[in-house]
């Protein structure tokens, strides 16, 4: 189904996200934190995983899913979206944080840390569930023709088929800036 392809290569991409962002924790907590890195890895997230990736999922897959869910389904629908809201709580809070260090403030470095543990906790779970629950829910409620209109639908949140952002290379080049050896996918 071209929907969970599309959806597993995102999970994808995202995961090398979280290893940037475990990446930047540890480097806080060992009081070096790069708030440029940091930054650029949130405004990443809020454009893409908390922005574009959920759109899809948010805005066009679940109305799809409705239509045929049962009552089991549409609750997992409700948690994912509150999960989707919780992090992007978390993202702010981390925006926050990283701004009051690049200021100089020491306290926020360690907020930063809280609330990117908090985030990575969560989201962990997120994926979990999205990879355990939602993608067998899709294969399973998603017909051929929803199937179509979703990939079309998530072409359009991107303005285009495949990366028309260049994502994964933004990624990969985080990844390379943290100090991270390159993903064995990419």
């Amino acid at each position: 189904m071209k929907t969970i392809e599309i959806l597993e290569r995102e999970h994808e991409w995202i995961g090398w996200m979280d290893e940037c962002l475990e990446a930047l924790v540890a480097s806080a907590q060992a009081e070096d934190l790069l708030p440029e890195a940091a930054y650029e890895l949130l405004s990443l997230y809020e454009s893409f995983a908390d922005g574009r990736h959920q759109d899809k999922e948010e805005g066009v897959l679940f109305p799809e899913l409705l239509a045929a869910a049962s009552d089991q389904d549409c609750e997992v629908l409700r948690k994912l979206l509150s999960d989707h809201g919780a992090e992007r709580r978390h993202m702010v809070a981390m925006r926050g944080n990283v701004l009051g260090a690049v200021h100089g403030q020491s306290a926020n470095v360690q907020g930063f840390v809280r609330e990117a543990s908090a985030y990575l906790s969560l989201h962990r779970g997120h994926m979990l569930r999205e990879s355990e629950i939602l993608l067998p829910m899709v294969a399973r409620l998603l017909m051929p023709g929803a199937d179509e209109r979703a990939a079309e639908g998530f072409a359009a949140v991107e303005g285009g088929p495949g990366d028309p952002h260049g994502l994964r290379e933004q990624i990969l080049t985080l990844h390379r800036r943290a100090g991270l050896p390159r993903p064995p996918a990419a």
